[in-house]
């Protein structure tokens, strides 16, 4: 059975090659790739804020709600008519 010898390559720096940009400039498909990567990047970023839009929205409902029942809470101990909400 042969030994095998496990080195730590932490902090060593072994750049063999070129850089991946290089390789697909080479390829001739850098500018191609690149504008995926960002139409993804943006459809995930839009899909994030919608999203927080929608929990915003839901957020502000349910406090919307909260506070007219406490009104007409308040409004019902005083013996004031409620009021209708739009």
């Amino acid at each position: 059975m042969e030994k095998t010898e496990y080195r730590s390559t932490i902090g060593e720096k072994k750049n063999i090659g070129s850089t991946f940009d290089s390789w697909l400039r080479e390829e001739g498909i850098y500018e191609e790739v690149s504008a995926a990567a960002i139409r993804r990047k943006s459809e995930e970023l839009r899909e994030m804020a919608e999203k927080m839009a929608r929990a915003a929205r839901a957020g502000v409902a349910i406090e919307k709600k909260r506070l007219e029942e406490i009104l007409a809470e308040r409004q019902k101990k005083s013996g004031q008519a409620p009021e209708v909400a739009p």
